[in-house]
């Protein structure tokens, strides 16, 4: 099995890189990413046994990282991810012959996929979901390239891997529940999937995108899905984009799962995320189907056409994709008018989202996002949907008000009976000019020594920037505490920097279950002082150690840190039941 499967993986790697070139370019690394994610995506719609998924996932910083690379392969990797590449040439990774046919089955589609540029000038590289249905059925869709998938797709796997119409779609006649992650990934994906719904003639559409109802998703889960649905509209279909799985507690989204399928209701999950991968046999259970995508592809369609690219792109920009945001930066990827309107409309979303995060007090319990109103303007066009966001923003909407409830006027605007006219702040609250932080450099990574200020969805582009001014730092971190569950840090890479590994590559194997997130980006659950400390010096020695630069006295400097957090005043903190990591992107 060792020589197959070793030559197996230096075939993909020439593949990748075009025939053989070992210089390592920016478009080789980014597709290596897409096919990484792909195969992944492929492998678990194949239904491999939980071991194997579970070793492919913590390969998948391995695969994003060395997959276009023929230089000294292992040689390349951090020191503790050498040992999984020993452990995958001799099969050891592989739990099965059938799983090592499915591995090799997924990872050579991915390739044939993915072993060129996108040629239709859409995007800068294939879009292809995959789609898992209950009944066992795999259906391959390319919603951009030129790649013919069903030549892609090797004999071992064609019997199961459909590459036609996934098939029971809404009806125009349906009445269909349309709910999307309250960032604005899920909002402009619930627009491109409004588009494609609006195309099948399905009129009768609810989108509901809300800080209170879906942008946590233990919540979500638990409250929002059982009661939409069991709503009287009696809904037939619910369709869910960038909705991942409650990572605490999988028999939470199950149970929202069922509750849906019970109340008659044909549920289309539509995620990207890396949580919902080792999900899918249980979501599959309960009768949903499952489209497993990347960033700009995740909503529910069929192709990304130029009527729904602009908000595939505005999603990939707010969900800060990597392979996208390198294609905008040349100056041939969009016409500078599109660029800017793309720029100001998810300024004024991202504004607008901050300006009710969490709602004010009088409107906590109220619908108070304007989601309904931002989506059906997509129909209109992309110039028209950001005009819209910036009348929202600079003008305010109406929010309904219970009649028995008293909610003071704003500025004297006019209201209809049972409406409070709602003017929101609607700067964004990260890019907002604020002090700089207590820092502190330890060699390639940049430490928050303090908890910063914003609520944690806005630390994303605070530590951006933040990474942007310290030109010899690669990764930041910075940490909140959660009453009740422990430290919880975030840590990206800049993003720039493509040649060094994501930073989920520097995670142990025992701790990667405590991360929620991307592989470029997520949230690390440390747990108590004791343990965090542990972690996280662990964790930036690493970092050190393979880029051979000193960090000087680290252990010292995160126990510094730890101290600090805790003495945060309790006006800084919040509960873990309203500031969760199940809030990121």
């Amino acid at each position: 099995m060792t020589r197959p499967l070793a030559s197996f993986l230096l075939d993909t790697h020439r593949a990748l890189t075009s025939g053989g070139i070992t210089e390592l370019s920016h478009d080789c690394i980014l597709r290596g990413a897409k096919a990484a994610e792909f195969a992944l995506s492929l492998l678990t719609a194949l239904g491999v046994s939980k071991g194997t998924l579970g070793n492919a996932r913590l390969l998948f910083p391995f695969f994003h990282f060395l997959m276009p690379s023929l230089r000294d392969a292992r040689s390349e990797l951090p020191r503790h991810l050498r040992g999984y590449w020993d452990r995958l040439l001799t099969g050891e990774l592989i739990a099965t012959d059938r799983d090592l046919l499915r591995w090799q089955s997924a990872v050579g589609t991915a390739v044939s996929i993915f072993a060129e540029s996108c040629a239709n000038g859409f995007l800068p590289h294939p879009v292809v979901q995959v789609t898992a249905r209950p009944d066992g059925s795999i259906h391959l869709t390319r919603l951009a390239g030129d790649c013919d998938l069903k030549t892609a797709v090797p004999s071992e796997i064609a019997h199961r891997v459909k590459c036609t119409e996934r098939g029971n779609q809404p009806a125009p006649n349906d009445e269909v529940l349309l709910l999307g992650h309250f960032d604005a990934h899920g909002l402009a994906m619930m627009a491109a999937s409004y588009l494609h719904l609006r195309s099948l003639g399905v009129e009768n559409i609810l989108p509901v995108c809300g800080y209170e109802e879906t942008g946590d998703y233990g919540k979500f889960w638990k409250r929002t899905l059982p009661r939409l649905v069991s709503n009287e509209r009696r809904f037939t279909h619910a369709v869910l984009v960038d909705i991942t799985v409650y990572s605490r507690d999988h028999s939470r989204t199950i149970r929202g799962l069922e509750s849906a399928a019970q109340a008659g209701v044909q549920v289309h999950l539509v995620d990207h995320h890396l949580d919902t991968l080792e999900c899918v046999p249980d979501m599959l259970a309960t009768g949903a189907e499952v489209v497993l995508a990347d960033i700009p592809g995740c909503f529910y369609g069929d192709e990304i056409s130029s009527q729904n690219l602009p908000y595939c792109l505005l999603g990939a920009m707010g969900d800060r994709d990597i392979p996208i945001r390198h294609w905008l930066g040349s100056l041939s990827a969009l016409e500078p008018p599109m660029r800017r309107t793309l720029d100001d409309a998810l300024s004024n979303l991202t504004g607008l989202m901050h300006s009710v995060s969490p709602p004010p007090r009088e409107f906590k319990k109220l619908p108070i996002f304007p989601a309904h109103d931002i989506v059906e303007s997509a129909a209109d066009g992309v110039e028209q949907f950001a005009a819209n966001l910036q009348r929202i923003c600079k003008d305010g909407y109406a929010v309904p008000v219970k009649p028995d409830e008293q909610v003071a006027r704003t500025q004297d605007k006019a209201f209809a009976a049972g409406q409070h006219w709602f003017i929101p702040q609607c700067e964004n609250k990260a890019n907002a000019t604020v002090e700089e932080p207590k820092l502190a450099e330890l060699g390639a990574v940049l430490l928050v020594t303090e908890q910063l200020p914003m609520l944690g969805r806005g630390w994303y582009e605070a530590l951006e920037n933040l990474i942007s001014l310290h030109e010899s730092c690669h990764y930041a971190l910075a940490g909140r505490y959660l009453t009740g569950r422990g430290f919880n840090f975030l840590c990206l890479k800049d993003w720039r920097k493509l040649r060094l590994p994501p930073p989920l590559a520097f995670v142990p194997e025992e701790g990667r279950g405590q991360t929620v997130g991307h592989y470029g980006a997520f949230w690390f659950n440390f747990g108590e002082a004791a343990d965090a400390e542990r972690m996280l010096t662990s964790f930036i020695k690493a970092v050190n150690r393979y880029l051979g630069v000193k960090g000087g006295r680290v252990q010292a400097a995160v126990r510094r840190t730890l101290l600090r957090i805790l003495d945060t005043p309790p006006k800084a903190k919040r509960p873990a039941a309203e500031q969760t990591n199940n809030q990121t992107r």
